[in-house]
């Protein structure tokens, strides 16, 4: 019998492609990963200045997707210029100063792993 953690973990992980939204993933001169659910969410990151005292970020242009690391396994890692199309725009992965352009987003068992992939978008599809 699974223990009350694993139970949990794979509620979660089944509650993932029902609650996802679909993106594709491309990679230049490779095929084209279609349907691949995932998750949209703020960035961890910020741009920000000072002016005058206050400090303004500025984040719209900018989107992490929380993918299941199995949905593209065969291209794994993600690489910096790896394309994500949602919604009929394009995003590219970016590194973030001297870290990859990606971060574990669930470090549970190796079945369940999910990643964030940190984008910029570059325009329409």
């Amino acid at each position: 019998m699974a223990s009350l953690f694993e139970q949990g973990e794979k509620s979660l992980h089944d509650l993932f492609d029902v609650t996802s939204e679909l993106i594709s993933y491309k990679r230049t001169g490779l095929q084209i990963l279609e349907d691949i659910p995932a998750k949209v969410a703020k960035p961890s990151f910020k741009t920000s200045f000072l002016s005058v005292g206050q400090q303004i970020g500025f984040t719209s242009k900018y989107k992490d997707f929380i993918i299941k690391q199995s949905s593209i396994e065969s291209l794994m890692p993600p690489e910096p210029g790896d394309e994500i199309v949602y919604k009929g725009k394009t995003y590219m992965a970016v590194k973030l100063e001297d870290a990859p352009c990606y971060s574990e987003h669930t470090s549970h068992s190796e079945e369940y792993k999910q990643i964030r992939i940190h984008t910029e978008c570059t325009g329409a599809a």
